[in-house]
């Protein structure tokens, strides 16, 4: 009898496995807009209980799902310098706890910021980038703002100028037009427009599919010219600028790939031109 009621407990469990599995290739999973893997974050925010929060986009960042994966064995401290140590100190610096953009190396200045952000977040004031507070500075949820500058801002302006939010070639800062732009691009996709690179934003603009055309500048452009030079589409050096030599090359290269002939490098062009590397 005993061996009978372990078989049925045993064939439940195993029923119900399959049908948890079966549930995170439905359709509404699979249209996940964050194209988010199913062997990760998904099964990680089902087993959490708010997967339906993680797919329509509630939940705006990762930052439970970083900090459960994380190694915070190593602590950081004045003197110390590296990736990880600009990490953080970008994440002071959009919160408004550090006033430059930030470098590398963990100085004086960064010590004072540790402790000015550990003592508003009710942690131990060690002026070190200790377990605690590399914990609470992963869950916190930035957004890039007027006045700021740094690379991350440079990549979502260059989106918002090939999607055509900006009109010239952008930088690292975030400006007026910065805003202007995140606004119009916020209001076009049904986003709250608060005119700041927030999470969700950010989300969105990771998303999009960019086409280059004539006029367009950029190092991505440069690059796309290398190719059309090597591969012999393209006379010169590699400018940067989208001219009409780079479409008549970039045409040429279509008809010979049987691509839709535009002149621009669209994605289907944009992937077949990376195959080329």
């Amino acid at each position: 009898m005993k061996r009978i009621k372990s078989f049925f407990i045993y064939l439940v469990a195993f029923l119900f496995f399959i049908l948890l599995t079966a549930s995170f290739f439905s359709d509404n999973y699979l249209k996940d807009s964050f194209s988010v893997d199913i062997n990760t974050k998904t099964i990680y925010y089902a087993f959490a209980g708010n997967l339906d929060d993680y797919l329509t986009g509630n939940i705006t960042d990762d930052s439970d799902l970083i900090s459960s994966q994380k190694d915070y064995s190593t602590t950081y401290k004045e003197g110390d310098s590296g990736e990880e140590v600009l990490s953080y100190k970008l994440i002071l610096y959009y919160l408004d706890f550090l006033s430059d953009s930030p470098t590398n190396t963990f100085d004086g200045t960064t010590k004072n910021a540790v402790i000015e952000y550990q003592n508003s977040r009710g942690l131990k004031e060690t002026g070190a980038l200790d377990k605690n507070t590399m914990k609470s500075l992963d869950s916190e949820v930035v957004e890039y703002k007027s006045g700021k500058s740094s690379s991350d801002i440079e990549k979502y302006n260059y989106i918002l100028y090939y999607l055509g939010y900006l009109e010239n070639q952008p930088n690292a800062n975030f400006t007026a037009e910065t805003k202007v732009a995140c606004e119009e691009y916020q209001k076009a996709k049904g986003l709250s427009q608060t005119g700041t690179m927030d999470a969700q934003t950010r989300k969105s603009l990771d998303s999009e599919s960019l086409t280059y055309k004539q006029g367009h500048k950029g190092t991505i452009i440069k690059s796309y010219q290398e190719i059309l030079i090597r591969l012999g589409y393209l006379d010169g050096t590699a400018s940067g600028t989208y001219d009409k030599n780079t479409t008549a090359a970039v045409k040429q290269y279509q008809t010979d790939k049987g691509l839709t002939v535009s002149g621009n490098i669209d994605e289907d062009t944009a992937k077949s031109l990376d195959t080329e590397n």
